[in-house]
């Protein structure tokens, strides 16, 4: 059976498990659940671009749409909205980390600036970069020490700043061409790893390492055009496929574990994805810009 036809089997059964092109053995799957579609007072998700998880509990989700930042809190199975927060200067949110403290680093996606946000709501100002040449971040991580990594497709490196806003560390992205790097995400170790749109590749940056080497293989035959990727705590990376309207999991050593979801308006499925984060273990979260929601999955070891 080819691969469209397995796109439409798929969508035809609805099954609870997203559907997908698991070849791995030992693939890991993801469950659907109940997507996010409106904040605490019923006004509806639109456009949301960003989602960021902290703090244990809470994921808070960049409402590009609306111009606005939505918070959550976890508890079980339960998603609860508990506020919105309009900051003027950041207009259009695309991605969001959460610090230790529960204050938010938000980058603007017209701007191209990082603005710190108070855990109250209070825009407190924009993040100072001292570094040369051209600076544009396209996307940002903090690791377990409130270490700032930002992938600077601008300088075409990536920086890491510590709590202070002090430049650290400084590496370049591959010279590889064509590509077009769209994201990064850092696991427990201090690796980087750095996803290759164009070149449907990972890479890592060792935390001891001067360049980033490829991880795994390529992924031509399993993604189309893949914008996001998030790291949980047993070192799987999951991405989300923007075009492909999927997602593909790789093992700790970039094995491949499976490609699960289609693209789709039902519940389970995903348009256009531009974000995911993991809560560490057992959940994955997705800003689901094309359905204009967050699609929530329970990850199944």
């Amino acid at each position: 059976m080819t691969r469209p036809a397995l796109v439409v089997l798929a969508a035809l059964v609805g099954s609870c498990v997203v559907a997908g092109f698991v070849r791995a053995a030992d693939a890991v799957k993801l469950r659907a659940e109940a997507p996010i579609y409106s904040d605490s007072k019923g006004a509806k998700l639109n456009t949301p671009e960003a989602v960021a998880f902290g703090g244990g509990t809470r994921l808070v989700v960049g409402d590009a749409g609306n111009g606005r930042l939505v918070a959550y809190e976890i508890a079980g199975d339960r998603v609860n909205p508990v506020g919105e927060m309009t900051i003027a200067e950041l207009p259009y949110p695309i991605r969001i980390e959460v610090t230790s403290k529960g204050d938010l680093l938000v980058l603007g996606g017209k701007s191209r600036r990082i603005g710190r946000v108070s855990a109250a709501g209070q825009f407190t100002g924009f993040l100072s970069v001292d570094v040369s040449g051209s600076f544009v971040p396209r996307s940002i991580e903090l690791d377990r020490s409130d270490r700032l990594h930002i992938l600077d497709v601008g300088g075409g490196r990536i920086l890491v700043l510590d709590a202070t806003g002090k430049v650290v560390r400084s590496a370049p992205l591959p010279l590889v061409q064509p590509s077009f790097f769209s994201d990064l995400a850092v696991d427990g170790r201090g690796n980087v790893y750095l996803l290759d749109s164009v070149g449907r590749q990972v890479w890592v940056l060792a935390a001891d390492a001067t360049d980033a080497v490829r991880f795994g293989a390529a992924l031509g035959a399993d993604l189309d055009f893949a914008t996001s990727l998030t790291v949980d705590d047993a070192g799987r990376l999951f991405l989300a496929d923007q075009n492909g309207g999927g997602v593909v999991v790789l093992g700790q050593d970039g094995t491949f574990r499976g490609r699960q979801g289609t693209s789709g308006f039902r519940e389970g499925m995903l348009r256009a994805p531009t974000d995911i984060v993991s809560d560490g273990g057992s959940r994955l979260f997705v800003a689901d810009r094309g359905n204009n929601r967050v699609q929530r999955y329970a990850v199944l070891d």
